[in-house]
């Protein structure tokens, strides 16, 4: 075939393509025009599967997600289109407006000084750090110490906006928009695209605004209905309500792949606002250790009908705070640092720091030319490969060819990794973990790169006023990574070391000889109910008396089937205590039991077994207490919603903590006391 012919064919492959997409991005603009911004995103997202490297389609994408509440899927479509147009001012303008709405300050003054250098007669750049300045939200534009002046006279001269008290839900003022703050799991970039994933057993979370009142909630899938909820509904201070759903799913029955998601709300048979956008159904967990994750139930084929009501029968998750049997022991591990001989000189702490942590365990290193006879001099690792990954003179990326990427892919699988971690802070060397055949993968955050199983954003970013050293951020990811792999990482423990015997004589207790029992919390919807019945068991099952910590007087007139001999064992604590008398109390204890708060980590500190009742909205691995005893908590597909103050915005009566029975509190209280009596005996 000549030449000639095969560009021609080339076209006429071209062409249909071409068109399909353009009638896409048709649709999309009378979409936009009409304000459905919801139904243009889609649109302009099959547009670009069929045209990838269009950069304004990308910028309208950005545009109609961040229309519709989907900060991170628009981020990704800006930061491609800046990519594809890295010196275009207008997009510099447009990212600063994204920032700001998306409260990232800097981000946007960065974002309008790019803007001003390429176009020194953008306006609207100049009135957006002018009004940045005025709110004192960010540093002044200019040099560093002109920035800081003016930061500093800002807050002198007047009141400092961050600081000023906000209606406490956190929803915009925008109506009859459907605000999404959860759809299934996390944002993952696949064959299919940048979407959310649903695996197994999920939640849609969010809520509407509106001034009018909505019954029901649907959720559905490629249109088909498969979840009908009530939402919760809380009237605003504008006679508006505020709409909260919260529908449990399960799609483990699905075909995997690109699905879209629709909520619709009703009232009666009237429709209401609805909205769709793009999910990945995966089937199956991902592997084991996705277990240690609250959000991720396995689905069951005996299961009740009635999805909601399984899910809150299960038995809460019992778990020590020392690394479990499903933790991922790695006992080989994966290191890359694909790069030039600084890098691997500024990293020579962190692998130093990683061999500690994962004492026993044997460290592949995968280098280039340029770095790997130094890593073998200096006995970083038990083995050093070499990859071919040179820079394009091109693209100025690093690239691999098909063949050594086969041959690396095949090298790699034959130490059958258990966990792979990248060192680069650059992000061109993080695909390389996919050809390691690791079941944990972990590096740097970056937005391109969205299926590490663990991600760290850099500790130390450079800026005008501070520039940090490569090798802080080195040693930060090793640690992390070392914890999420399962490592021993151990956490002092302090003692008091002082005689408290006279302290407790006047607080009516012995040292050893009672349990802190602490009810009292600073968010009201994670108030545990379960403490009144707690203390009944633990009376009956125990002869210990009970430390009971609580901020409602009176609490014992609520106890009334107790008999009297039982009452004279209860120390009913209703009021603050002096610190060194609350330190005395929790340090001399038997056991702890109570919610996420300060004295649970006191106590934990102190070296107390501590029972923490924990509500799932915060991870149980984060928050946890880190020196003793058990973490009871609740699986939900909501799992780690963060909620703070805001007790009505959930939407299932806070069920990750009033769904904590005292029996399983209780059974975990007396197994401590177990193993203590076991210490002293032997």
């Amino acid at each position: 075939m000549t030449a000639f012919r095969r560009l021609k064919v080339a076209a006429l492959r071209w062409l249909p393509t071409r068109r399909i997409a353009h009638g896409l991005i048709s649709r999309a603009n009378q979409a936009r025009d009409l304000g459905r911004f919801a139904e243009a995103a889609p649109l302009y997202e099959e547009a670009l599967r069929l045209l990838p490297n269009f950069a304004g389609i990308h910028v309208q994408a950005g545009h109609m997600r961040k229309e519709i509440g989907h900060f991170d899927a628009a981020l990704i479509h800006y930061r491609r289109a800046e990519e594809l147009m890295p010196n275009d001012a207008d997009l510099a303008l447009q990212l600063g407006h994204f920032f700001n709405r998306t409260g990232g300050h800097v981000e946007a003054a960065d974002a309008y000084r790019k803007a001003l250098r390429l176009d020194p007669e953008a306006s609207d750049a100049i009135k957006a750090i002018e009004e940045i300045e005025r709110n004192a939200r960010l540093t002044a534009v200019g040099d560093s110490e002109h920035a800081k002046t003016s930061w500093t006279q800002g807050a002198r001269a007047g009141l400092v906006p961050e600081l000023m008290p906000e209606h406490s839900i956190a929803i915009t003022k925008e109506r009859d928009r459907i605000v999404l703050k959860r759809a299934g799991g996390r944002l993952e970039t696949g064959p299919w695209g940048n979407h959310p994933t649903i695996q197994g057993i999920g939640a849609v979370r969010g809520y509407l605004i509106s001034r009018e009142r909505f019954d029901t909630v649907t959720i559905s899938l490629d249109s088909v209905s498969i979840k009908t909820d009530r939402p919760s509904h809380r009237q605003l201070p504008d006679d508006s309500v505020a709409h909260i759903f919260n529908a449990w799913i399960d799609i483990s029955g699905h075909e995997p792949g690109l699905r879209r998601l629709g909520i619709r709300f009703a009232k009666g048979k009237r429709p209401g606002p609805s909205t769709q956008l793009p999910v990945v159904v995966v089937n199956g967990l991902e592997d084991a250790t996705a277990l240690e994750r609250d959000d991720i139930i396995a689905p069951a084929q005996d299961r009740p009908a009635e999805l909601e009501n399984w899910i809150r029968s299960l038995p809460s998750q019992v778990r020590s705070v020392r690394p479990s049997a499903a933790s991922l022991s790695p006992r080989t591990i994966l290191v890359l640092r694909v790069d030039q001989l600084g890098d691997l000189v500024v990293s020579v702490p962190a692998l130093k720091r990683l061999r500690e942590l994962t004492d026993g365990a044997r460290l592949i290193g995968l280098l280039t030319p340029a770095n790997a006879e130094l890593a073998t001099s200096l006995n970083l690792f038990d083995e050093v490969l070499v990859a071919n990954f040179p820079i394009s003179a091109v693209s100025g990326e690093r690239v691999m060819s098909a063949g050594d990427q086969a041959a690396l892919r095949q090298l790699l699988h034959s130490y059958a990794f258990d966990a792979a971690i990248d060192l680069g802070t650059s992000h061109m060397s993080r695909p390389l973990l996919l050809l390691s055949g690791a079941p944990k993968i972990f590096g740097f955050k970056t937005n391109r790169w969205k299926w590490l199983d663990e991600q760290l954003s850099s500790p130390v970013v450079p800026t005008e006023e501070r520039v940090g050293p490569h090798s802080e951020r080195m040693i930060q990811i090793v640690e992390h990574f070392a914890m999420s792999v399962g490592a021993t990482v151990t956490r002092p423990v302090i003692p008091r070391n002082n005689d408290d015997r006279a302290c407790l004589a006047t607080l009516g207790l012995s040292p050893r000889a009672y349990i802190v029992l602490h009810e009292t919390i600073r968010h009201a919807h994670n108030r545990w109910p379960g403490f009144s019945e707690l203390l009944n068991l633990l009376l009956a099952a125990t002869p210990l008396d009970i430390a009971f910590l609580t901020d409602s007087p009176n609490r014992l007139a609520d106890l009334t089937t107790l008999t009297q001999p039982q009452r004279e064992r209860v120390r009913l604590f209703d009021r603050r205590l002096a610190f060194d008398d609350l330190d005395a109390l929790l340090a001399n204890a038997a056991v702890y039991a109570g919610v996420d708060s300060g004295p649970k980590h006191l106590a934990a500190l102190r070296g107390v077994p501590v029972v923490s009742i924990h509500a799932s909205r915060s991870d149980w691995r984060e928050w946890g207490q880190e020196q003793t005893g058990l973490i009871v908590s609740r699986r939900l597909p909501c799992a780690g919603c963060g909620i703070g103050y805001d007790d009505d915005a959930c939407g299932k009566d806070v069920a990750c903590i009033i769904d904590i029975r005292a029996e399983e509190v209780c059974s975990c209280v007396l197994s401590l006391l177990a193993n203590d009596d076991d210490k002293r005996a032997r």
